[in-house]
């Protein structure tokens, strides 16, 4: 007869946070050389030569800061979503069923009555821009008003 060792692994109960763990400082190393790229290719935009005048080297230039911005956001962003995964990992089974977390409905209810009146504010805000900006091709604000 051979007897099978009884494990945590076996009745489901493995240290998820360790996994979590192990998994943060994998990713933490991918993100930190993610992060050396992204300083070796700022050294290298700082390099470039942008003759002054020459608006299409400047353009070029704009773009790549620009799209080097968003590769640091980017980069940040999972970092900080790592982070707070690998921090918030379950200890235990029992603490990922707890519902004790959940708001009640009123304030569900309120949340989202103010979400609405606030995007409602924003589309107004909005289409006066764009009423503004149509009156402003067309001539000034009394035809816009007109009709």
């Amino acid at each position: 007869m051979t007897l099978v060792r009884y494990s945590l692994g076996m009745a489901g109960n493995g240290d998820e946070r360790g996994g979590a763990a192990v998994q943060a400082v994998w990713l933490e190393g991918r993100l930190q050389h993610l992060r050396a790229m992204i300083d070796e290719v700022c050294g290298v935009v700082d390099a470039l030569e942008t003759p002054r005048g020459d608006l299409a080297a400047i353009d070029r230039k704009i773009r790549v800061i620009t799209h080097l911005a968003r590769a640091v956001a980017a980069v940040e962003a999972a970092a900080r979503r790592i982070m707070t995964a690998a921090a918030r990992a379950p200890e235990s089974t029992e603490d990922e069923m707890n519902d004790g977390d959940r708001p009640d409905p009123e304030t569900v209810e309120r949340y989202k009555a103010e979400l609405l009146d606030r995007l409602e504010r924003h589309r107004a805000i909005v289409e006066a821009k764009r009423v503004a900006e149509d009156a402003r091709y067309r001539g000034g604000m009394a035809p816009a008003l007109q009709g």
